[in-house]
């Protein structure tokens, strides 16, 4: 029995043992792995912080770009109303240069009808005094 009995704790220990080194084996082996593993969460973690920045700088530019959008369109539709009134006082103003350009060719020329009138006039005053000079001689 004794014998029996020490050749049972004998396989039990040589079991134990072989057990031992196999859970050491998956303990070692499980390490490995864990520490692999929180290697690459921390190289995650650093690439999500850093697509995180990126994607906040994207969203502040597009808001940046979008105000600015804003502003031109702003300032367009003020350039084009500003734009549309200067044309509009333009063709006005050439409306009025065109009636005192026409206004200016009828005054001159009844001013020049007008003198012509009086050298008309003063041509027949001069040869009827030419005449009454002849008739007086």
């Amino acid at each position: 029995i004794r014998e029996a009995k020490e050749a049972f704790m004998r396989l039990t220990d040589n079991q134990l043992e072989a057990t031992t080194k196999k859970t050491m084996q998956e303990n070692e082996q499980m390490a490995s792995e864990l520490a692999f593993q929180n290697h690459e969460t921390e190289r995650l973690l650093q690439k999500n912080s850093k697509l995180a920045e990126e994607n906040r700088n994207a969203k502040r530019e597009l808001t940046l770009h979008k105000q600015t959008e804003a502003e031109m369109a702003r300032r367009n539709h003020a350039y084009l109303k500003t734009i549309k009134s200067l044309l509009a006082k333009l063709k006005s103003l050439d409306l009025q240069k065109r009636d005192l350009e026409r206004q200016g060719k009828s005054k001159e020329e009844n001013i020049v009808a007008q003198y012509r009138q009086r050298v008309t006039l003063l041509q027949e005053t001069v040869e009827d005094a030419y005449k009454q000079l002849d008739e007086m001689r």
